[in-house]
């Protein structure tokens, strides 16, 4: 009661003063919104201190100066949730992530493009590629026992195995010897990352509406080469050339986050092809493929934003048919082996 009093008293002596400046300080707050509140001039305020000695004491005797005071509030000095008045509902939407990361780490992604694109890089059906699916956890701890590593099984829960023996199986010989050098919990701790890292990727391409199929182990990303080449060719094609730059800057905006550049060992671009023609011959024209990728994603037309991080960690590798993908019936699916796939490695110590 008293602080109305006060705003009432004071409208009075601005209209006895003629300071058409305090209609703007009682507008309502409501028609502002989070972070336009330092928009609103404040000067005028000072106007209400003028040197009350300059007027007559009858001028203002009906005026109570002392809560004149509460009028000089600094609205700067208030939290968004403390000024009533202001729908702070669009503070939340700024503040949203994309799961873990900020959403300012993207803003090199056109993604109104990318959607438009509406690609499927998976254009064959996903229980075909038996090779990606998800090993029964029992051959899972066999292979691992193959490769002479630390043992996390009773330390990580058993979801994170399927990751571990990927993990594994794409570091060399002296990235395995390296990781023997480390505890189990730091083992354990490395995987997690990279199951971070794939929920991460995931969220990135469903939120730029490019329809493809993550390797939930790996994390690898399997694009059909009929999308990106000419029968028998190497050379990119123009549609390739749009559907790279939409994938590439999605994947490597994820890969150069603060969080997980120095996680990462290599940003690999593998070529596979189907058996047909000779052993030899696919490996030149597999490598020729990933050759082709590689040099067209450091390009400035392919617009990834941290070229000189990618530039110091991409590597391409021709694999011929070594990795071809099989129907459930045990017969090659040729379509599905030709593909060229982009991945990561992780580094170890």
């Amino acid at each position: 009661m008293k602080k109305t009093l006060a705003l009432l008293l004071a409208a009075a002596l601005c209209t006895a003063l003629a300071i058409p400046a305090l209609a703007e300080i009682t507008s309502s707050l409501g028609e502002y919104k989070p972070g336009e509140i330092s928009g609103i001039d404040i000067e005028p305020l000072e106007d209400i201190t003028i040197n009350l000695d300059s007027y007559e004491a009858h001028d203002i005797e009906a005026i109570d100066v002392a809560p004149l005071e509460d009028i000089t509030i600094d609205l700067g000095g208030y939290e968004a949730h403390d000024i009533e008045a202001i729908d702070v509902t669009p503070l939340e939407d700024i503040t949203i992530k994309l799961d873990s990361y900020e959403p300012q780490e993207l803003t090199s992604i056109d993604v109104e493009p990318i959607r438009a694109l509406n690609i499927d890089l998976g254009s064959y059906e996903a229980q075909e590629i038996q090779s990606l699916d998800v090993k029964p956890l029992e051959e899972i701890k066999v292979e691992l026992a193959g490769y002479d590593v630390p043992d996390i099984s009773d330390i990580a829960p058993a979801e994170l195995e399927p990751l571990y023996l990927s993990m594994v199986s794409y570091m060399g010989d002296d990235q395995r010897a390296r990781l023997n050098g480390l505890s189990e919990i730091e083992v354990a701790s490395l995987v997690e990352k990279q199951y971070e890292l794939i929920a991460d990727l995931d969220a990135a391409f469903k939120s730029a509406g490019i329809n493809c199929r993550i390797d939930s182990a790996s994390g690898r990303i399997p694009i059909d080469a009929t999308l990106l080449y000419d029968t028998n060719e190497y050379q990119v094609t123009d549609a390739g050339k749009q559907i790279l730059s939409g994938v590439f800057r999605v994947y490597c905006a994820v890969l150069s986050q603060e969080k997980y550049r120095d996680f990462i060992s290599n940003v690999t671009v593998i070529g596979h092809t189907d058996s047909d023609g000779s052993y030899d011959y696919n490996v030149t024209l597999s490598q020729k493929r990933a050759d082709a990728v590689r040099d067209f994603c450091l390009s400035d037309e392919c617009g990834v934003n941290d070229v000189a991080w990618l530039s110091s960690h991409l590597v391409a590798e021709g694999h011929s048919y070594d990795e071809r993908i099989f129907n459930a019936d045990g017969s090659e699916n040729k379509a599905a082996s030709r593909r060229v796939e982009l991945g990561f490695t992780v580094a170890v110590g």
